[in-house]
């Protein structure tokens, strides 16, 4: 949920380059997963070094489509 919501806002922010904001940000939780999961992997159990990457990297898709329809849903028509 964290992952949706902070993507969400960068992207709203980054309203005009919302793609390249999106790469950056891809960019950074995958070395945000990387290293959770290096310094993690002998402290937690196992399961959370499988679901912590999943969830990272559904929340970040999952923003990546709702920014979409949003986008699409609010744009100004020309009639």
């Amino acid at each position: 949920m964290a992952t949706w919501l902070g993507v969400m806002l960068a992207l709203s922010i980054a309203n005009e380059d919302a793609k390249k904001t999106y790469i950056i940000i891809t960019i950074l939780i995958s070395i945000w997963i990387i290293f959770e999961i290096l310094s993690s992997l002998k402290m937690v159990p196992i399961w959370y070094l499988v679901t912590f990457p999943l969830t990272s990297i559904i929340g970040l898709y999952l923003s990546k489509i709702t920014y979409k329809i949003n986008k699409k849903h609010n744009a100004l028509s020309n009639t």
